[in-house]
């Protein structure tokens, strides 16, 4: 049962969804670990999630599993958001699934370890590729395209992997396009 001091790690706490995600999180009582990277925030956001009280920011990037593994420490679950976006994947491959699946991988395997209870985490729409009829359903099957769909895939069967060795839950969030104020 969660209690005031219950903390949950939002990784990529610091970017656009993440800037949103924290607010929201202490507005329903959890304390809040954010682990980022600093490289595509904006440092004013930064600079304001800090100030909150019940935050606590870590410089770091879940490409190191030290990193990952002392963010998630004590803690009750996990908004696992950093990414590198579906763009710079097909620039960048080798980059796109180091910190997509590799620090997935590291995410998941640091919240098992910790007994980390519930991990939500930011897949995509674009796991399906491109639609075969619209609207698009969830039952549709999948079939990426990019380094990044198929990195974003990886990380919904690495969590079905984890929840079946281990006592947590999970939940997968295909997001399309974000967007909105901020």
């Amino acid at each position: 049962m969660k209690t005031r001091q219950s903390t949950v790690l939002v990784t990529g706490g610091l970017g656009y969804i993440g800037s949103h995600v924290v607010p929201e999180l202490l507005s329903r009582g959890w304390r809040v670990r954010v682990l980022d990277n600093y490289y595509r925030c904006d440092r004013a956001v930064a600079a304001s999630i800090a100030e909150l009280e019940d935050v606590e920011v870590v410089e770091g990037d879940v490409r190191y599993a030290n990193a990952v593994e002392g963010a998630t420490k004590g803690g009750e679950g996990v908004v696992h958001l950093a990414a590198v976006c579906i763009n710079k994947s097909i620039s960048d491959p080798t980059e796109s699934l180091d910190v997509n699946m590799l620090g997935t991988q590291n995410v998941l395997d640091a919240a098992a370890r910790a007994g980390v209870r519930r991990v939500v985490y930011a897949s995509s729409a674009s796991v399906y590729g491109n639609p075969t009829s619209l609207p698009m359903r969830e039952s549709d099957p999948t079939a990426p395209i990019t380094p990044y769909c198929i990195a974003k895939l990886a990380g919904e069967q690495l969590l079905s992997f984890y929840a079946q060795r281990s006592k947590m839950s999970w939940l997968a969030l295909r997001f399309f396009n974000v967007y909105g104020p901020g």
